[in-house]
């Protein structure tokens, strides 16, 4: 049970680390001076409105005495991941994986008993021992 949790966890804590390995981000910030008037992330910024007001005969006079400006912070992600198909082995690969194979499929395969023919065999009874009457002994 708890190899199974641990392996959830892990495969979850690896799909969200790619995730976030490609996920790009941009930030915008409206200044008015040195005052923060709007931050966004997934939409533009509002800006202060002062411009709006104002007609195109001023419009050049704005830009020349505009203190208002925009900053922005760009978090770039990874663009390319290596997705590797099964065809994509190399021959040393291959020929590893298939000795690897070869090697290890009979190992938890159950073999029939084998039977012993003389399991009930008596062996006949010791009436003297001639190794030591003769005093023969194997070294």
């Amino acid at each position: 049970m708890l190899k199974l949790v641990l392996h959830k966890t892990f495969t979850t804590l690896l799909a969200l680390l790619v995730l976030f390995s490609t996920f790009s981000l941009t930030i915008e910030k409206h200044f008015c001076g040195s005052n923060l008037v709007d931050v966004a992330i997934f939409t533009s910024v509002k800006k202060c409105g002062d411009h709006k007001e104002i007609k195109h005969s001023n419009l050049a006079q704005l830009k020349k005495k505009s203190c208002c400006k925009d900053e922005l912070q760009i978090f770039s992600g990874q663009n390319q991941l290596d997705i590797k198909t099964p065809l994509d082995i190399s021959k040393f690969n291959k020929r590893f994986l298939t000795a690897f194979l070869e090697t290890y499929s009979g190992l938890h395969k159950t073999f029939p008993k084998k039977t012993v023919p003389n399991l009930h065999y008596n062996t006949p009874d010791l009436v003297i021992d001639i190794q030591v009457i003769d005093q023969v002994f194997l070294i």
